[in-house]
């Protein structure tokens, strides 16, 4: 026995009561989620359209709390992360480089929600934003460093943006050690700082 689920962009659902029809309690949408059955990026935009209908002019306010903490935003890679592990694009990092540790929504909720801006504004309000620069470095770069994944092809524009946070006077005692590990351009190619003269 198996059951679908109705499309959320229909509109009077209510309606599908007297046939047989069951409605998801807000618990039961977010195990929804979690079961990973709406697993296309068009389900996950109707998913935020549903959870934005269902709070906005003060409608179940109790659910905002709530939301701020699920996992209900589709990330680039189609897992679903919460607002406060998901990230809107910034335009300080630089595109060229795949960050693995920074997730961000999903390029086709981007693109859907782009001109909504009312949207944009409630995901921001349950915790959504753009990574500091200093997350990023924590965050991607460090991890890059330690898994020596630094090297010719990134190596320069991720030494600029170390140095621009750097000049901005954002990083502990704890970075500069971290950072002790990032190989310098030689010419016989990246090498440990100590191991240069």
């Amino acid at each position: 026995d198996s059951h679908g689920i109705v499309d959320l962009r229909m509109e009077s659902q209510s309606c599908l009561i007297p046939l047989g029809a069951r409605q998801f309690a807000f618990s039961q949408v977010l195990k929804l989620v979690e079961s990973e059955a709406i697993d296309d990026a068009n389900g996950a935009i109707n998913l935020i359209r549903f959870f934005y209908n269902k709070t906005i002019n003060g409608n179940n306010p109790t659910w905002l709390p709530q939301l701020e903490s699920a996992p209900f935003i589709m990330d680039e890679s189609g897992q679903y992360k919460s607002p406060q592990e998901i990230f809107m694009p910034a335009e300080t990092v630089t595109p060229d480089i795949n960050f693995e540790n920074l997730n961000y929504v999903h390029e086709d909720i981007l693109a859907f929600y782009g001109d909504k801006k009312h949207v944009i504004k409630w995901l921001q309000v349950l915790g959504v934003r753009e990574p500091t620069d200093l997350e990023v470095v924590r965050k991607a770069i460090l991890p890059m460093i330690k898994n020596d994944d630094i090297n010719e092809q990134n190596r320069l524009v991720i030494t600029r943006f170390i140095f621009k946070v750097y000049q901005a006077k954002l990083l502990s005692d704890s970075d500069y050690l971290d950072l002790k590990l990032l190989k310098v351009l030689t010419t016989n190619g990246l090498k440990m700082p100590s191991h240069c003269y």
